[in-house]
């Protein structure tokens, strides 16, 4: 089966997810290869960090900025904290 590519936009954030939500999961519905361009993100919140919490989950990736086809620097750095902050030794002062 082809790859079905979907370049997420340039605004991830809660006004834009639920549009978003209902392309992905169309897709998700039609292929089981379906990759996500983060090349043109430059804001991300909560939900949109959701949003790609969902997809990950629904077509069987890892939750990795990896699973991202060319992440944004905004993106690197949201995967970057999340995924990293359960290894930091927690200052006992913060």
């Amino acid at each position: 089966m082809s790859e079905q590519v979907y370049v997420l936009p340039s605004e991830l954030t809660i006004y834009e997810v639920e549009e978003t939500y209902r392309e992905l999961r169309s897709l998700v519905n039609e292929s089981d290869n379906v990759v996500l361009d983060g090349a043109n993100v430059v804001e991300i919140d909560s939900a949109g960090f959701q949003l790609l919490i969902w997809f990950l989950r629904c077509s069987h990736q890892p939750i990795s900025i990896h699973a991202v086809r060319q992440p944004s620097e905004e993106m690197s750095k949201l995967f970057e904290f999340v995924c990293d902050s359960g290894h930091r030794e927690r200052n006992q002062y913060v």
